[in-house]
C-alpha cells in the first residue's frame, strides 16, 4: 500500500482531520495529489499512475466500454485497471492532460482537465484512509471550452 505521504499528506495530519472516519484534504494536499496524478499520466508512467489507486478500486468511465475492457463501463480491482490503463496509453500515444481545476470535499476530490480528443474530463475520486483512490466516476464533455448552460426563467 502506498503511504499518503507521497502526495504531501502526512499520516499524522491525515488522522488529525479524520473526524468520525471522514476527512477533507487541504487545498495544498488536493493540488499536490492532482499535479502528481496529471504528471503520472503525462509521463505515461503506468506504475506511477497505478500508485494512486487502492487494490479494490472501482472505476467507471464511458471509455471502458469504448476501449473494449468491460461492456458495462466499470472496472473492478487494480489488476484490471492496470490492463485498461495500458490499453488506453497504447490507444493515445500523444496523451497529454492539462489540469483545469481541483475540487475537494469530504473523502473526495474532483479533477477537471483537458483530456484526449478535445474532451474536457471531470473525475470524481473517493479516497481511503491511506490517500488512495477507491472509487472513480469519469465524466466527459465534448466541447473544448466550458459554456454557459441555459437557465429557465421563473
Amino acid at each position: 500500500m502506498v503511504s499518503a505521504d507521497i502526495w504531501g499528506i502526512s499520516e499524522r495530519r491525515w488522522r488529525l482531520r479524520n473526524y468520525g472516519g471522514r476527512f477533507t484534504l487541504t487545498e495544498a494536499e488536493a493540488r499536490t495529489f492532482a499535479v502528481d496524478w496529471i504528471g503520472a499520466w503525462n509521463a505515461h508512467d503506468l506504475n506511477r499512475i497505478l500508485s494512486h489507486y487502492s487494490t479494490g478500486v472501482l472505476f467507471s468511465s464511458p471509455f471502458v466500454a469504448a476501449l473494449g475492457a468491460e461492456a458495462e463501463g466499470c472496472i473492478r480491482g487494480r489488476a484490471a485497471l492496470q490492463r485498461y490503463f495500458s490499453t488506453a496509453l497504447d490507444a493515445f500515444p500523444t496523451l497529454a492532460f492539462r489540469l483545469r481545476a481541483v475540487f475537494r470535499g469530504v473523502d473526495a476530490l474532483t479533477l477537471v482537465y483537458d483530456s484526449v480528443n478535445g474532451l474536457v474530463a471531470a473525475e470524481t475520486m473517493l479516497l481511503d484512509h491511506a490517500g488512495q483512490v477507491t472509487r472513480v466516476w469519469a465524466l466527459y464533455d465534448d466541447n473544448r471550452e466550458t459554456r454557459t448552460l441555459p437557465v429557465k426563467e421563473t
